[in-house]
C-alpha cells in the first residue's frame, strides 16, 4: 500500500510542476513582440532619404576639411623647400 500512496503523491505532485515556473508565457510574449516585422512604407523611405542628406553632409564636411589640410601640408612642404 506504501508503493500504491507514493504513486499517487508523486501524480498529484508532477501535475503541479507546470504552474512553478509562471514566467515563461510572459517571455514568450516579449519574444514575439521583438519578432514583428514592422511595416516598410513611406515613413521608412523619408528617414532613410534624411540619413543620406545627413551623411552627404558629412561627407562634404570631411572633404572640405581634407582640402584645407592638405594645402597646409603643401605649403609646409614648400616653406622646407625654401630653407
Amino acid at each position: 500500500m506504501n508503493k500504491s500512496v507514493m504513486i499517487a503523491v508523486l501524480f498529484c505532485l508532477t501535475s503541479f510542476t507546470g504552474c512553478l515556473g509562471g514566467d515563461d508565457l510572459e517571455k514568450i510574449e516579449e519574444i514575439q513582440e521583438e519578432e514583428k516585422i514592422e511595416p516598410v512604407g513611406e515613413n521608412d523611405l523619408s528617414n532613410v532619404s534624411k540619413e543620406l542628406e545627413s551623411l552627404k553632409k558629412e561627407v562634404d564636411q570631411f572633404l572640405a576639411d581634407y582640402k584645407a589640410l592638405q594645402s597646409e601640408v603643401n605649403s609646409n612642404h614648400n616653406s622646407i623647400d625654401l630653407n
